[in-house]
């Protein structure tokens, strides 16, 4: 029974005892539990209360106490020692001691120390001694010759020590070894242990033996320790020989003196551990003791050795200890040799020499030459060396890239950074591994590689990477790789010592552009320069700009100048940068004032408004502006230009003569009047406008440029064209121009494509001149000009643009732009003629689907329709584009399968169109699907398609309006689907067309979303009919309402329920199904039987009786 609880008398505390009954509790977290609390409670807690208790409970709470169970216990008997409520548990404290001793942690020896201050520590020991023997009461000793005193060690005790126990000994030679360090090791004491330990052990091959002699300074027999060296720790042994007994011992076993007796010591000793080094080193001769030491310890012994070998002594000690042993010991002590001397390799195989270098850090060029040409990458792999070939042989061992694997080639790059090519940093990114070494030495030719696989790597490797090669690379990189890491709130206070002039500006966002301008991250003149730049890559010529300064200066250079990229000369180019020139122009002014004028030029510079401090005459900016709009480009010339327009009179384009024979002074004088009253924004009087009609009214224009000298024949026609323009401001007929107007047109075969277009531009009336041109010299402008006078002739139209040799190349996008409203135009001309031509024929008997096709497309621009060129299949796809029929296209499709070169056609547009690969699948379908699946770039073109053709055509085609069927289009992710509804009464049949992100290229799918009236199954044949339709042909339109066409003819003959008097089924949503067998009345089925169950089986409206006989 557990005593506490039924405690009474003694214990005056309840609140005590009832912790303490807890304490007695076997498990030990309860037993824990208890004495936590009596720690956390014991300020309030009876002092006498606890100390009896304590005392009880002490034989429990020792006996084989766990660990956490006795520091509770040290606590609490501190708390009772201040207190002073120690006497009684006093008694008992020995069996706290026993098992402290077994178990010390820190709290037990703070308590022990507090009990030896307070000199209640001896009377404890004593007591412990009492009751102890062997490994308690050896413990008890150490105690008490730490803390007090020399121990008394009777004989008796002694005699009780177990010599077969390594542990008792053990704790013999620590409670020798601290009476040694605390006092003085008596004599008697000392003879009491030889008598009583020492002698029983002469025959027992015991480490503690020697342990014990080495304390007591107690003589020995030298064979034995011989025999037994490799048994004795180091400290031992070492005491052992540095005691005076030794060199004693040594003269007396050896002849010859100290050193030589000691070498055949050395000799004879089965092992000596590294320590003995420097205690035999004064004695024994270095080469005899370094060789003992090194055979008989472990690499990791020998690594841990403290001694600098010679070259000399490596290379002896290579053949006899093993390279091995001697790479373990040079790992940590080489730096006093020089890693590269022949004799630190001597005797090495060549695995051995490779490692031996990387151990030392050796280069193998300069240890041995040949070696590193003799062998060969196979060889290095196979002797299983390559990752110490890599740090010990030079870079060009490992120049060929391709000979090595991934991790090799990372590896090399990491120890040889100079050979980091492009595919290491795509290893690295490929991998996930990023070595400083490579990071860090990776050169400039390589970190636009490395930038521009930081834009598809995660932001926050994004910053460890920045972190890692900042102080590597240059600013420019730097600012790139920052141009990812701004918006991170921890990047965007970065400061920059200077402003940068950036290269490669242009492929920065341009808010991260305005990012570092505000800060000063750059300079304005390399942002300006980059925007010139970027309008010069935008415009590819100025052919549709109408400019006198811009034409008298192509003249002049004799420059054959381009078409322009967009209506808008620079395209783009200003909208981008517009914020940016908005927060220069604070800084630059006049300068970036100019290149906004610039860059906002479309079809003319001219204009009353200029650049803010460049209108007033003598501007200063000139030579400043140098470095940005220095150099040729068109936006550097229309600059130029608008410095002519500001003062035009003082300009070399204007004063200069402009033909080379005085029979033009005429016209040279009046061109120059026209171009200044240009300049200035000014029109001429009535008066001189009269007097410029007489003049040109008066020459023979076309005599004139036919006989005009080649080099003046140009610039004649534009001054005459130019002067006949100024002219048309005060005269009143319009028609007056024209003979003089028609003039210049007969001549324009004579002028260069500037000119051309400049006369063009200027068309009011069609002539038959226009379908007579070359349309490779026409200009986009002119083209947009001519639109609705080729539109209305459409045969000559057609033969006439079939000239532009743009259309045998890639056309540019905005040329092809100025032709698709002309291209529509015919496309539906020709298409109205189709379908006549194809009624015509089916209205004869036995027509042949081969001569109807010849017939439909018998058109003088497509020529032989089997052979088609790049102008001819264009057209004729804008042709098959706008036939709307179904049975048309199905024999359109057929004929060019069988007869055109589609295949090869489609080919080319893969590698240089794919908008005419888009526009054959809009009309075919079936044969783009063919080709798709085998093609070489299905990527590219699946891309081209989910971005450009599938959303806009299904929009198209949706959008075509049908009577009867609501069709609306849905977009999820990639994918459209098309909704169509039919509604029958008050329910609505529902369709969903599910078209894929590359369709007409992949087939859609058509599923049935609610059914009602018609058979699902009959429906479902139907949808399966419009699946191929939409695969085959891209008429949505059509298609639904060839599938409306079909809802109609199942619904018109269907009568209403004679009953409910609706024809769908309000639950089955079925037609009428039951008929009256008398009057042939047809009615719902579910109607039916709920009015027979109420009628006694009569017909609601013949009233005769069916019962069960309706059908």
């Amino acid at each position: 029974m557990n005593p506490f609880e039924c405690a009474t008398g003694a214990y005056t505390d309840r609140k005590v005892v009832q912790y303490f009954a807890t304490v007695q509790k076997k498990d030990v977290n309860t037993r824990n539990r208890a004495l936590e609390k009596v720690l956390a409670n014991i300020g309030e807690l009876d002092a006498e209360s606890l100390e009896q208790c304590l005392y009880d409970a002490m034989p429990v709470l020792c006996q084989e106490a766990q660990e956490s169970t006795l520091s509770l216990v040290s606590q609490i008997l501190g708390q009772l020692l201040e207190r002073g409520s120690f006497g009684r548990v006093e008694e008992r404290m020995h069996l706290w001691m026993g098992s402290f001793l077994e178990r010390q942690d820190l709290t037990g020896r703070q308590l022990v120390s507090r009990l030896a201050k307070t000199k209640r520590l001896s009377g404890i020991l004593g007591r412990l001694s009492q009751v102890s023997s062997g490994i308690a009461w050896l413990r008890g000793k150490i105690v008490e010759a730490h803390y007090l005193r020399v121990p008394d060690l009777p004989k008796a005790k002694l005699l009780e020590i177990n010599t077969q126990k390594e542990q008792e000994l053990s704790l013999l030679s620590s409670l020798l070894q601290k009476i040694k360090e605390k006092h003085t090791l008596p004599a008697s004491l000392q003879e009491h242990i030889e008598e009583c330990v020492v002698r029983r052990l002469d025959q027992t091959k015991s480490q503690q033996k020697w342990a014990l002699c080495a304390v007591l300074g107690t003589s020995y027999a030298l064979d034995a320790l011989e025999r037994e060296a490799g048994d004795v720790d180091s400290k031992t042994f070492t005491a052992l020989v540095t005691s005076p007994q030794f060199q004693k011992l040594v003269e007396e076993t050896y002849q010859g003196g100290v050193q030589e007796g000691t070498n055949m010591f050395v000799r004879a000793c089965t092992a000596i551990p590294v320590e003995g080094f420097q205690a035999l080193g004064g004695l024994a001769d270095r080469k005899v003791l370094l060789q003992k030491v090194l055979e008989s310890n472990g690499l990791e012994q020998v690594a841990a050795f403290e001694v600098d070998l010679t070259e000399s002594e490596v290379g002896r000690f290579n053949e006899t200890v093993g390279p091995t042993k001697i790479n373990a010991l040079l790992q940590n002590r080489h730096q006093h040799l020089n890693p590269n001397a022949p004799a630190l390799y001597a005797g090495l195989s060549i695995a051995d020499r490779v490692r031996r270098a990387d151990v030392i850090g050796g280069k193998m060029e300069e240890v041995d030459k040949e070696l590193v040409e003799r062998l060969t990458v196979e060889e290095v792999r196979e002797k299983k060396i390559f990752s110490e070939a890599v740090r010990t042989f030079g870079k060009r061992f490992f120049s060929e890239e391709e000979m090595f694997s991934d991790e090799e080639n990372l590896y090399i790059a990491t120890h040889h950074p100079s050979l980091c090519t492009e595919h290491t940093i795509d290893l690295m990114f490929k991998h996930g591994l990023f070595p400083e070494e490579i990071l860090s030495g990776m050169g400039e030719h390589l970190q636009g590689h490395f930038i521009a696989h930081l834009k598809s790597t995660p932001h926050e490797t994004v910053k460890e990477l920045y972190e890692a090669v900042k102080n590597s690379i240059g600013a420019e990189s730097e600012a790139l790789i920052l141009s990812l890491l701004y918006r991170d709130p921890a990047f965007k206070n970065t400061a920059f010592k200077e402003p940068l002039a950036i290269k490669s500006i242009g492929s920065l966002p341009k808010e991260y552009i305005l990012f570092l301008s505000e800060r000063n991250g750059l300079r304005p003149e390399s942002i300006l320069q980059q925007i010139v730049e970027a309008g010069n890559e935008a415009c590819v010529g100025a052919l549709d700009l109408a400019d006198d300064y811009l034409y008298l200066s192509a003249f002049f250079k004799q420059e054959a100048v381009g078409q322009t990229a967009q209506p808008m000369l620079f395209g783009e180019t200003y909208t981008q940068w517009e914020g940016i020139l908005a927060h220069l122009g604070r800084k630059e002014g006049c300068k970036v004032s100019l290149l906004t004028q610039a860059l906002k030029t479309t079809h003319s510079i001219r204009g009353p408004e200029f650049p803010a401090g460049c209108a007033r005459s003598g501007c200063v900016c000139t030579n400043s502006q140098q470095e940005v709009f220095g150099g040729e480009g068109l936006v550097q010339e229309i600059v130029r230009g608008i410095r002519f327009h500001q003062d035009a009179k003082a300009s070399p384009a204007i004063n200069r003569p402009l033909f080379s024979s005085g029979a033009y002074a005429e016209i040279e004088r009046a061109f120059k009047e026209v171009v200044l009253e240009s300049s200035r924004g000014a029109s001429p009087s009535a008066s001189q406008d009269s007097a410029r009609y007489g003049f040109l009214h008066r020459l023979n224009i076309v005599s004139l440029v036919s006989e005009a000298p080649a080099e003046d024949k140009d610039l004649l026609i534009y001054a005459l064209a130019r002067i006949l323009t100024a002219t048309r401001q005060h005269t009143t007929a319009t028609n007056q121009h024209t003979p003089l107007y028609n003039a210049i047109l007969a001549v324009l075969p004579q002028a260069s494509k500037r000119t051309v277009s400049f006369c063009l531009a200027q068309i009011t009336e069609g002539t038959p001149c226009i379908y007579t041109l070359n349309y490779s010299d026409l200009s986009t402008q002119a083209l947009h000009r001519l639109e609705r006078f080729l539109v209305s002739s459409v045969e000559r139209a057609s033969l006439a643009i079939k000239t532009d040799k743009a259309w045998g190349g890639a056309m540019p996008s905005y040329r092809y732009a100025a032709y698709l409203p002309v291209l529509k135009a015919f496309g539906k001309h020709y298409a109205s003629a189709v379908l006549n031509l194809y009624s015509i024929a089916k209205a004869e008997k036995d027509a042949i689907d081969a001569e109807i096709f010849y017939m439909m497309f018998d058109i003088p621009a497509l020529g032989n329709v089997e052979d088609m060129e790049v102008f001819e299949w264009r057209l004729f796809l804008c042709i098959c584009k706008e036939v709307r029929s179904i049975e048309i296209c199905a024999l359109i499709s057929a004929m060019v399968r069988a007869t055109c070169a589609w295949l090869s056609f489609l080919i080319g547009c893969e590698k240089n169109s794919l908008e005419m690969l888009g526009l054959f699948a809009q009309s075919f379908p079936g044969l783009a699907g063919i080709f798709y699946k085998s093609c070489q770039s299905r990527a590219r073109i699946q891309k081209y398609f989910a971005t450009t053709i599938t959303g806009p055509l299904i929009r198209e085609e949706a959008a075509r309006p049908l009577q009867g069927v609501d069709m609306k289009v849905k977009s999820i992710a990639e994918t459209h689907v098309i909704v169509a509804t039919y509604k029958i009464e008050d329910s609505t049949l529902e369709v969903n067309a599910v078209f894929p992100k590359d369709y007409p290229l992949s087939a859609p799918t058509v599923s049935i979303v609610k059914c009602v009236g018609v058979k699902k199954q009959r429906l479902q044949r139907l949808m399966l009919r419009i699946q191929v339709l939409l695969s085959e042909f891209c008429r949505i339109g059509e298609a639904m309402a060839l599938w409306k066409l079909a809802l109609d003819e199942s619904v018109n003959g269907v009568e209403e329920c004679g009953i409910c008097f609706f024809m769908i089924d309000e639950v089955t949503k079925f037609f009428p199904d039951a008929e009256c067998p008398h009057c042939s009345n047809k009615f719902h089925k579910s109607c039916l039987l709920k009015w027979l169950q109420k009628s006694r089986g009569l017909c609601p409206v013949c009233r005769e009786e069916i019962g069960s006989g309706g059908k």
